[in-house]
Protein backbone atom coordinates (compact mmCIF):
# COMPACT_ATOMS: atom_id res chain seq x y z
CA UNK A 1 0.00 0.00 0.00
CA UNK A 2 1.30 3.44 -0.91
CA UNK A 3 2.19 5.57 2.07
CA UNK A 4 2.17 9.35 2.11
CA UNK A 5 5.23 10.94 3.70
CA UNK A 6 3.58 13.41 6.06
CA UNK A 7 6.97 14.77 7.20
CA UNK A 8 7.61 16.27 3.75
CA UNK A 9 4.07 17.56 3.22
CA UNK A 10 3.22 21.25 3.51
CA UNK A 11 0.87 22.35 6.30
CA UNK A 12 -1.77 23.33 3.74
CA UNK A 13 -1.60 19.89 2.08
CA UNK A 14 -1.90 18.12 5.45
CA UNK A 15 -4.96 20.24 6.32
CA UNK A 16 -6.62 19.58 2.97
CA UNK A 17 -5.91 15.85 3.25
CA UNK A 18 -7.35 15.71 6.77
CA UNK A 19 -10.67 17.15 5.52
CA UNK A 20 -11.12 14.29 3.04
CA UNK A 21 -12.91 11.02 3.73
CA UNK A 22 -10.88 7.81 4.03
CA UNK A 23 -12.00 6.87 0.50
CA UNK A 24 -10.83 10.24 -0.86
CA UNK A 25 -7.51 10.00 1.00
CA UNK A 26 -6.96 6.57 -0.57
CA UNK A 27 -7.83 8.06 -3.97
CA UNK A 28 -5.19 10.79 -3.46
CA UNK A 29 -2.58 8.15 -2.68
CA UNK A 30 -3.68 6.03 -5.67
CA UNK A 31 -3.48 9.03 -8.03
CA UNK A 32 -0.02 9.86 -6.73
CA UNK A 33 1.08 6.26 -7.33
CA UNK A 34 -0.54 6.06 -10.78
CA UNK A 35 0.92 9.36 -11.94
CA UNK A 36 4.26 8.77 -10.17
CA UNK A 37 3.87 12.07 -8.30
CA UNK A 38 6.38 13.03 -5.65
CA UNK A 39 5.10 14.24 -2.28
CA UNK A 40 5.78 17.78 -3.50
CA UNK A 41 3.11 17.23 -6.16
CA UNK A 42 0.38 16.22 -3.72
CA UNK A 43 -1.45 19.53 -4.30
CA UNK A 44 -2.27 18.41 -7.85
CA UNK A 45 -3.67 15.07 -6.60
CA UNK A 46 -5.67 16.92 -3.93
CA UNK A 47 -7.13 19.25 -6.59
CA UNK A 48 -8.23 16.26 -8.68
CA UNK A 49 -9.95 14.57 -5.74
CA UNK A 50 -11.51 17.74 -4.29
CA UNK A 51 -12.99 18.55 -7.71
CA UNK A 52 -14.31 15.02 -8.22
CA UNK A 53 -12.25 14.50 -11.38
CA UNK A 54 -11.49 10.83 -10.75
CA UNK A 55 -12.91 7.33 -10.59
CA UNK A 56 -11.51 4.99 -7.94
CA UNK A 57 -12.19 1.32 -7.30
CA UNK A 58 -10.37 0.46 -4.06
CA UNK A 59 -11.46 -3.20 -3.99
CA UNK A 60 -10.55 -3.99 -7.62
CA UNK A 61 -6.94 -4.73 -8.56
CA UNK A 62 -7.03 -6.07 -12.14
CA UNK A 63 -8.37 -4.61 -15.35
CA UNK A 64 -10.30 -7.81 -16.11
CA UNK A 65 -12.06 -7.56 -12.73
CA UNK A 66 -12.88 -3.90 -13.40
CA UNK A 67 -14.28 -4.83 -16.82
CA UNK A 68 -16.49 -7.47 -15.18
CA UNK A 69 -17.67 -4.95 -12.56
CA UNK A 70 -18.54 -2.33 -15.18
CA UNK A 71 -20.43 -4.87 -17.27
CA UNK A 72 -22.37 -5.99 -14.19
CA UNK A 73 -23.15 -2.33 -13.35
CA UNK A 74 -24.64 -1.91 -16.81
CA UNK A 75 -22.05 0.45 -18.27
CA UNK A 76 -22.12 -1.46 -21.57
CA UNK A 77 -25.83 -2.09 -21.68
CA UNK A 78 -28.29 -3.85 -19.45
CA UNK A 79 -26.77 -7.16 -18.29
CA UNK A 80 -30.21 -8.79 -18.24
CA UNK A 81 -30.72 -7.88 -21.89
CA UNK A 82 -27.35 -9.40 -22.79
CA UNK A 83 -28.47 -12.73 -21.36
CA UNK A 84 -26.25 -15.65 -22.30
CA UNK A 85 -23.97 -13.40 -24.36
CA UNK A 86 -22.32 -12.43 -21.07
CA UNK A 87 -20.70 -15.88 -21.08
CA UNK A 88 -18.73 -14.83 -24.17
CA UNK A 89 -17.42 -11.46 -22.97
CA UNK A 90 -13.61 -11.33 -23.04
CA UNK A 91 -13.03 -9.42 -19.80
CA UNK A 92 -9.26 -9.47 -20.22
CA UNK A 93 -9.51 -7.78 -23.64
CA UNK A 94 -12.12 -5.34 -22.37
CA UNK A 95 -9.79 -4.57 -19.45
CA UNK A 96 -7.00 -3.72 -21.91
CA UNK A 97 -9.36 -1.27 -23.60
CA UNK A 98 -10.06 0.29 -20.20
CA UNK A 99 -6.30 0.72 -19.67
CA UNK A 100 -6.15 2.63 -22.95
CA UNK A 101 -9.01 4.81 -21.65
CA UNK A 102 -6.82 5.92 -18.75
CA UNK A 103 -7.59 3.41 -15.99
CA UNK A 104 -4.46 2.49 -14.00
CA UNK A 105 -3.80 -0.36 -11.59
CA UNK A 106 -2.23 0.66 -8.28
CA UNK A 107 -1.53 -1.11 -5.00
CA UNK A 108 -4.66 0.63 -3.64
CA UNK A 109 -7.02 -0.31 -6.47
CA UNK A 110 -7.78 1.01 -9.93
CA UNK A 111 -7.95 4.74 -10.52
CA UNK A 112 -8.71 7.02 -13.45
CA UNK A 113 -8.31 10.77 -13.75
CA UNK A 114 -11.19 12.19 -15.79
CA UNK A 115 -10.26 14.69 -18.51
CA UNK A 116 -12.37 16.52 -21.08
CA UNK A 117 -11.86 16.22 -24.83
CA UNK A 118 -9.82 19.41 -24.56
CA UNK A 119 -7.27 17.90 -22.17
CA UNK A 120 -8.63 19.80 -19.18
CA UNK A 121 -10.01 18.30 -16.02
CA UNK A 122 -13.78 18.08 -15.93
CA UNK A 123 -16.41 17.13 -13.42
CA UNK A 124 -17.63 13.57 -13.12
CA UNK A 125 -19.39 12.27 -16.20
CA UNK A 126 -20.83 8.83 -16.97
CA UNK A 127 -18.27 6.07 -17.29
CA UNK A 128 -17.49 4.83 -20.74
Amino acid sequence: MAKLDYRRMTWDAMQRLSWLTDYEQQAVAAIMEAEDYSIEEIEEALDIVENGNFEFYPEIFSMADLARELVEEGCFGKPKAMGELLDYVDYKKLGEDLRQDGYTETSLGIVRIVFSDFGELTGIYPRL
